[in-house]
């Protein structure tokens, strides 16, 4: 478990799918995603399994529940990409009513902070949408550097967008605010 000033953050399991149904049945919360909007609870456990499926790395659980007072409040996960230098992408999905209290921000700086006491030597990418202007200022308050824009780069839920790619590394300060 990880914990941070307000939230607990553990791992992902099966007894959770109500919550995260409720979270990727939401098009608000999964526009800027390349998740599609979950319809059934059965849907929802075929994708919770699959993530199951690819659970663990030389870390441990690598997709999580945010908590906060024991009530689920959002995702995040940090899929490995290369195990042998420690890359690793970066994701957060918060229910709607959660939005603007700094909640993925604490959940993504407690994250990151478990990821570079573990690996030294690790690298972080993230990716957002131009449009999403608040996981933006999320990225850029935990020092995320941008490092280019791919024009078109998001193509999902029927929309092409801009999207911005970021990057952190053990060098970079993390913001603690």
């Amino acid at each position: 478990m990880i914990k941070t000033e307000r939230l607990q953050i553990v791992p992902l399991e099966d007894k959770y799918l109500e919550d995260v149904f409720q979270l990727w049945g939401n098009f608000g919360v999964i526009k800027y995603t390349y998740n599609k909007l979950l319809s059934s609870r059965e849907d929802c456990q075929i994708r919770l399994n699959d993530l199951l499926s690819r659970y663990k790395d030389n870390l441990g659980a690598n997709k999580f529940i945010i908590l906060l007072n024991n009530k689920m409040i959002g995702i995040i996960g940090f899929p490995v990409i290369d195990n042998d230098d420690f890359k690793c992408g970066l994701f957060y999905q918060i229910k709607e009513e959660y939005w603007g209290k700094g909640y993925a921000f604490e959940a993504a700086q407690g994250v990151l902070n478990y990821i570079f006491e573990k690996h030294s030597n690790a690298y972080v990418i993230a990716d957002a949408v131009v449009l999403n202007v608040a996981s933006i200022k999320i990225l850029n308050k935990l020092g995320f550097k941008q490092i280019f824009i791919e024009e078109n780069g998001f193509k999902n839920n029927g929309m092409e967008i801009d999207l911005v790619h970021f990057e952190i590394d053990r060098r970079q300060t993390i913001t603690v605010s």
